[in-house]
This record gives structure tokens, C-alpha cells and sequence, in this order.
């Protein structure tokens, strides 16, 4: 009888587990399938808009003569852009406040093979170097980015307010603007790149990050730490945008 029962206590375990790993692997299947179609419609956008801004600390310890002084700035940037994939066109728009209250204003346009930077409405430089235009065409395509994420396993995803967030942990270089051209010379340490979506569609690009580096120069160490709060809301899928260049 013993015997018997435990027979029976091993075959109803091993359904148990059958069963579990049946279910393991519906779920990994139901997984596989919906990021498969994000990336099907992350494909499928072709030009958009996003806004966004970026809030966060830049910390300076500088070591000189044997002492030591620290000061914190606040970074506070608001940027929009377009993108235009198919004609590899974008333009991206950035307001900058200075702890002295002024506001710098950069915009920068890739068109053509080139890139055109304005520092306050003035056209300061044309760029025509194929991998400096490339890397902040790439830079300001956050869904570009987006898509290359969502190839990955995300830590974790979750439920925000009727959207599906899935986070991932932040790549170096899969960094949008403008990380890529600010802080040369910073390191990534810690970061979190999350992708919102509703509907099937992204609405939001969000990234955390904390980046730290040092430089020197004439005897003077400079330790330099950055954590920041991104954001990018996108809208107008699809809608195409007039850009216009002034080269005077």
C-alpha cells in the first residue's frame, strides 16, 4: 500500500511539473510573440516627432595644491525633434539654462550627408565627416534606439497607468542625444532605459542614468558625476514635417 501511494505521489508530482513547464513555456512563447510585434511596428515608423527634457546634478570635485572643492550645477535641458528615417532627415532643438540664467539654444539639422549646427539662431558649423553625421542622426533617432533595445531581454516589465513599460539596462552605446555629444569623456556607471507603450505603440522613451569620469590638466584633477532623469514623449507618427536650412 505504501508502495503503491507513493507510485502515485511521484506521478501526480511529475504532471505537476509537466504541467508548469508546459505553461513556462507559454508564457515564453506569448512573450517572444509580443515583443516580436513592438518590433514589427517599431519598424514600421518611418518619420515622427518627440519632445522631451532632462533634469539631474553635475557634480565637480576639483583637486588642485592638495585641497579639494566640490560644487554641484543643475543640468536643464528641453529638446524636440523630428526624424525622418527614409530620408535619413532629422532635426533636433535643445534649450539649455545655464546656472547663470542664461539660456543656450542649439539646433542641429542631418540632411544630405551633412550636419548643420546653430548655437543661438547663428549657423556655427556644417559637418560633413560620413561618421560624426551618422552617429547623431543615429543619436537623435530614439526609436532607432528604441528598436534595438527591444532585440534584448528586459529586466523586468511592468504596468504604468495603462501602459506596458519594459526596462532594460542602459547600453553605452545606445545612448540618445544628448548624451552623445555633451560630457565627452564621461562613463556610463549605472542606468535604466525604459520603453512605454500603449496600444501596441511606443508613447514614451524614459532613461536614468549616472555617469562619471575625471579629466586633468596643468596640475588641476577634475572628478566629474552626472545622474539624470530623460525623457521623450513621441507623437505624429508617420506625419511628414517640413525642415528648412539656412546656411547665411
Amino acid at each position: 500500500m505504501v508502495v503503491r501511494f507513493k507510485k502515485v505521489l511521484s506521478l501526480s508530482l511529475l504532471l505537476i511539473l509537466l504541467t508548469s513547464l508546459g505553461c513556462l513555456g507559454s508564457n515564453e512563447s506569448e512573450k517572444s510573440g509580443e515583443k516580436a510585434k513592438l518590433l514589427e511596428s517599431l519598424e514600421g515608423i518611418q518619420s515622427y516627432s518627440y519632445r522631451g527634457s532632462r533634469e539631474g546634478d553635475l557634480v565637480l570635485e576639483i583637486m588642485t595644491n592638495g585641497s579639494t572643492a566640490q560644487r554641484k550645477i543643475p543640468v536643464s535641458d528641453n529638446f524636440t525633434a523630428y526624424v525622418e528615417r527614409s530620408g535619413l532627415l532629422a532635426e533636433f532643438n535643445m534649450s539649455s539654462l545655464l546656472t547663470s540664467g542664461y539660456v543656450v539654444k542649439e539646433r542641429r539639422v542631418v540632411l544630405g550627408g551633412k550636419m548643420y549646427i546653430y548655437l543661438d539662431g547663428t549657423l556655427s558649423e556644417v559637418v560633413s565627416n560620413p561618421e560624426k553625421v551618422n552617429s547623431t542622426f543615429f543619436s537623435i533617432d530614439v526609436v532607432g534606439i528604441a528598436r534595438e533595445y527591444i532585440k534584448g531581454e528586459p529586466s523586468r516589465i511592468g504596468s504604468v497607468e495603462g501602459y506596458k513599460v519594459y526596462y532594460y539596462p542602459v547600453n553605452a552605446s545606445l545612448l540618445p542625444a544628448p548624451n552623445s555629444w555633451l560630457l565627452n569623456g564621461l562613463k556610463v556607471q549605472n542606468g535604466t532605459f525604459e520603453l512605454w507603450f500603449k496600444d501596441g505603440e511606443l508613447s514614451k522613451v524614459a532613461l536614468l542614468i549616472e555617469l562619471a569620469g575625471e579629466r586633468s590638466k596643468d596640475g588641476v584633477k577634475i572628478k566629474m558625476s552626472l545622474r539624470a532623469k530623460q525623457t521623450f514623449e513621441i507623437y505624429d507618427l508617420d506625419v511628414k514635417k517640413r525642415v528648412v536650412i539656412e546656411e547665411g
